[in-house]
């Protein structure tokens, strides 16, 4: 754990710039990290070893840890493969915590289109009584039909 800013950006940077099993196995576990800032620069390397994070990305949206799989999300919306969209949608349809499908929503509606609210309806019938997953499909589609968020 370097305590220098610095040094640790300049770190991250070098690391990304290996898109290789290793440096995204040695990276992961920090999902879980305190510092907020470590994070995200976890979730930047991740989102830039498209490869490597890739073949990792099922198990981590099957973690536990609901903010584990929302990190995940963050690091889907960077994540240039043709998976991605599977991903989100999967999340949408079936993971359990309201939060990370709220997360999931917004990054599944930027990238698919209009094409994607049968799936994002599908989620406000998951949870009637959620009012920030009604919200959050509801901004979705009027930004898919055009209108203003």
């Amino acid at each position: 754990m370097e305590p220098d800013q610095t040094v640790r950006d300049a770190i991250f940077s070098h690391l990304a710039r290996y898109d290789v099993d290793e440096v995204v196995e040695s990276l992961i576990h920090h999902l879980s990290s305190d510092d907020a800032g470590f994070r995200m620069a976890v979730v930047e390397v991740l989102s830039r070893t498209t490869t490597a994070t890739a073949r990792r990305i099922p198990q981590l949206l099957h973690d536990p840890d609901p903010d584990i799989r929302i990190l995940t999300v963050m690091v889907l919306s960077c994540l240039r493969t043709t998976q991605v969209s599977q991903w989100l949608g999967e999340l949408v349809r079936e993971d359990t915590n309201q939060r990370v499908v709220a997360a999931a929503i917004g990054e599944l509606a930027a990238l698919e289109g209009p094409g994607c609210l049968p799936v994002l309806y599908a989620a406000r019938t998951r949870f009637p009584a959620d009012p920030f997953i009604a919200f959050s499909v509801d901004q979705a589609a009027m930004m898919l039909e055009g209108e203003a968020w």
